[in-house]
């Protein structure tokens, strides 16, 4: 999936077309069933926050993080936030969405995000065959996928986010998108794109 980002962005004419035709479901409160948008033979987005045009940003719920100067907010190319010190207790970001989508085809959720050195990722799913949780290790590199694993799930209803802050003092970040993954065929398609069995003899001309 790596450098398939570029294609996904590419695919981003499509995906606004699907995102205007469901807009009366957008319309319809935050319980409305999600968008499963396909964009490989392994892979579909179910949240694109990279465009204010296609974002589903104002279907989640945002905990409050008045206290410790929390800000997050829709911008072009991603929704950004930041928080002006650690929180007491809990996460510095926490913030849940309805999406009742079929994830029967695939074994993963995955979201792709931008996080300040330490920072801890979680993620928490309601799911027909009950709660998933993921944890990260502390984030070493700004922006990065974390993954949370269906255990068979059919269903995702709901999906938390939660970022804890790894240090005293202002953190930052952004959200590029979630998608649902099907690990099994990520392989097949991943395969599709690796040449280095081919013999490139007869493609290379002496100068």
């Amino acid at each position: 999936m790596r450098e398939q980002w570029v294609s996904l962005l590419l695919g981003f004419a499509v995906l606004a077309a699907g995102a205007l035709s469901a807009a009366g479901g957008a319309a319809a409160g935050e319980g409305a069933p999600g968008m499963v948008v396909p964009f490989n033979e392994a892979e579909a987005v179910i949240e694109w926050f990279w465009s204010p045009e296609v974002s589903q940003f104002e279907r989640w719920r945002v905990e409050d993080g008045e206290a410790h100067g929390l800000r997050i907010w829709q911008n072009w190319g991603a929704v950004d936030y930041e928080w002006a010190r650690r929180p007491d207790s809990g996460p510095a970001l926490r913030m849940t969405r309805a999406f009742n989508v079929d994830c029967s085809r695939y074994d993963r959720v995955v979201i792709r995000l931008g996080a300040s050195a330490g920072t801890i990722v979680r993620m928490i799913a309601t799911t027909d065959a009950g709660e998933r949780r993921s944890e990260s290790a502390p984030v070493s590199k700004g922006c990065a996928e974390y993954a949370l694993d269906l255990q068979g799930a059919q269903r995702l209803d709901t999906l938390t986010l939660e970022l804890d802050a790894g240090a005293e003092g202002t953190g930052a970040g952004w959200l590029l998108c979630v998608i649902v993954q099907s690990t099994e065929r990520l392989e097949d398609y991943a395969r599709r794109w690796d040449y280095s069995g081919m013999q490139w003899d007869a493609h290379i001309k002496g100068s």
